[in-house]
């Protein structure tokens, strides 16, 4: 088979043969949008007055978490990810008025 190459800003879905539940996409794939790679998901959904329409997820592979035991069984889609905790900056509040340093940290007797 050749190898596939994806064209910029364009991606494919194909049915997913593996659906077992209605909390799982009817369509899956990937696609390339401004450089970055994405998997998409795909579910048919109806409205009240009959429309069909397709609802869509697009997850930057990047973002995928390595596949640990938990995960093992599971679409890239359904693997959880945990959120990157930022570090918070440390500030001390503190002043000087008239060369004097005042410490905000102190108790206060009110």
């Amino acid at each position: 088979m050749a190898n596939f190459e994806r064209k910029p800003n364009s991606g494919s879905l194909f049915k997913n043969e593996k659906k077992q539940n209605d909390t799982q996409p009817n369509a899956t794939g990937r696609a390339l949008i401004g450089g970055v790679e994405y998997l998409m998901s795909a579910w048919t959904n109806r409205l009240n007055d009959g429309r069909v329409y397709q609802s869509l997820r697009f997850t930057p592979v990047s973002e995928l978490t390595p596949q640990t035991s938990t995960n093992d069984n599971k679409p890239a889609w359904q693997q959880s990810q945990q959120p990157q905790a930022q570090p918070q900056p440390q500030m001390q509040p503190q002043s000087s008025f008239g060369g004097n340093s005042f410490n905000f940290d102190s108790d206060i007797p009110f």
